[in-house]
């Protein structure tokens, strides 16, 4: 049987016949705002430990993952304008000896 905030009104005021408000009041908060089914247990609070231990594993190597591809991809690109810098540069020292060797 679902206990209902009905049913919960009916026990608190049965139970302020029994002892005075504050203590029927007392008892009314020490117990769960709904069924026993909605508490969690340790229980379920190791099996969501485990998954989510598992879904951050994953998201760990996701990054990692992000992290070396973004890495390679820097490395190539300097590579790329460290070539063509010494390329310019060959292109460049080139053109000096020839300017000199026309002077």
């Amino acid at each position: 049987m679902a206990v209902t905030e009905d049913r919960r009104h009916e026990l608190y005021k049965g139970l302020e016949e029994v002892m005075d408000t504050q203590r029927a009041t007392t008892l009314m908060e020490l117990l769960p705002p709904v069924g026993w089914a909605d508490v969690a247990t340790k229980h379920d609070l190791d099996h969501l430990s485990e998954v989510m231990g598992k879904e951050f594993a994953i998201v760990r190597l996701q990054v990692e993952n992000s992290e070396n591809r973004m890495r390679a991809d820097l490395e190539h690109r300097m590579r790329s304008v460290l070539v063509a810098v010494y390329g310019s540069t060959t292109a460049l020292a080139a053109l000096v000896v020839a300017a000199v060797k026309l002077i």
